[in-house]
């Protein structure tokens, strides 16, 4: 897919639309990518940012019944660092 249709379906995080796990996946990616630009923060070690989250979640989902649901959610965020390249890339592209 490629072209407009292609960003929307990826960038669209505002939608009231309910999404599937890897559509929120695609759109947390997007908004960690938009976050590091924001911020002007390095994009070296991205995946860090992963195994940051799996980390502290394994203490702080302590005790939920989804926490399962909640470590695989995590699991499944895309950050390579070629992923949040391409993620800014169309951010820019949209503005």
């Amino acid at each position: 897919m490629s072209g407009p249709n292609k960003r929307q379906k990826t960038y669209n995080y505002k939608s009231s639309w309910p999404l599937s796990k890897s559509e929120n996946a695609t759109t947390a990616s997007f908004k960690i990518a938009h976050l590091l630009v924001k911020k002007k923060k390095p994009l070296q070690d991205v995946e860090l940012l992963k195994e940051a989250f799996l980390a502290g979640a394994e203490r702080l989902f302590e005790g939920f019944y989804k926490k399962p649901e909640i470590i695989s959610a995590i699991q499944e965020l895309q950050l390579s660092d070629s992923t949040v390249l391409r993620r800014i890339e169309e951010i820019a592209d949209d503005m």
